[in-house]
């Protein structure tokens, strides 16, 4: 993992209260339902922004969305834990002549570009097998939720800006709504694999070969022709032991299941839509 800048020293200090401090006196169902609630709610927020920006011209038309791995983080976890973020990825805009660049870096407002980019650094301190259901979900589910969260982003974005500075509420909603459900699918697809390895009995020879430089291996980057292997394995370092054992998958699928359960019929507020609207300044 690379090294991510803290954004901002204030919001840093404050999520190091919230989530050190209060958010570990929750049980993992609460954990996994705030993280759900708390990310469904940063995208619907991100959709906002960008249909704020796009009606104070800050955004061209044309303008494309996609998603990269965190840039900014609030804090670092200890004690076993790991600070897992809200929001699947970093949302870069493809900006004619610009290149790929930040939402925040297109507002000349600090206060907005902060707000923006907090909704970007924030995490949550949880137990590891979170951030590994999370970075699964993110990257290797079909679809997976990047790009699931690129495209969410991209509904706003190719909708007619409103000349009057003011929010599309129609294209925020289907951008939420298409947020909503192609998580879902997502979620079950992540579901699905992990629960295939989940239930296993055998395990990979130990001599099966490692795909990454740090000799890891995991199910979904084997080859599809070695079918036996890719149903069997779990992931595993070079000296044949267990990186990660099949009850870590166990509760990684319950993670996701709280994800998906919690996520079903999601709606993005009025409040929160009018609150974004009314603190934004370009």
């Amino acid at each position: 993992m690379s090294a991510r800048n803290t954004y901002s020293p204030e919001v840093t200090e404050a999520g190091e209260f919230t989530e050190l401090v209060v958010e570990r006196k929750l049980s993992d169902v609460d954990l996994a339902r705030t993280h759900v609630i708390g990310r469904n709610r940063r995208v619907g927020q991100v959709l906002c922004y960008l249909s704020l920006m796009k009606s104070h011209g800050l955004i061209p038309q044309a303008s494309g969305a996609s998603a990269i791995a965190a840039i900014v983080q609030d804090f670092k976890s200890g004690d076993g834990n790991e600070a897992a973020h809200y929001l699947p990825g970093q949302l870069k805009l493809g900006i004619p002549g610009k290149g790929d660049v930040t939402p925040w870096s297109l507002v000349r407002n600090p206060t907005t570009a902060g707000a923006i980019a907090s909704l970007f650094s924030a995490v949550q301190d949880l137990p590891a097998n979170f951030n590994k259901a999370d970075s699964y979900v993110e990257m290797y589910a079909n679809p997976p939720l990047k790009k699931v969260f690129a495209q969410a982003c991209a509904v706003v974005l190719a909708a007619t800006p409103r000349p009057d500075g003011r929010a599309d509420v129609d294209a925020i909603r289907a951008g939420y709504a298409r947020w909503i459900a192609d998580s879902l699918l997502s979620y079950r697809s992540a579901i699905n694999r992990k629960i295939d390895i989940a239930e296993l009995d055998d395990l990979p020879p130990p001599t099966a070969p490692a795909l990454d430089a740090d000799g890891t291996f995991e199910p979904h980057r084997f080859d599809p022709a070695v079918a036996d292997l890719q149903e069997r394995a779990v992931r595993k370092g070079t000296s044949g032991q267990s990186s990660s054992t099949v009850w870590d998958y166990s509760e990684q699928v319950r993670i996701l299941g709280h994800y998906l359960r919690t996520s079903e019929g999601s709606t993005l507020s009025d409040t929160l839509i009018a609150d974004t609207a009314s603190a934004f300044r370009p």
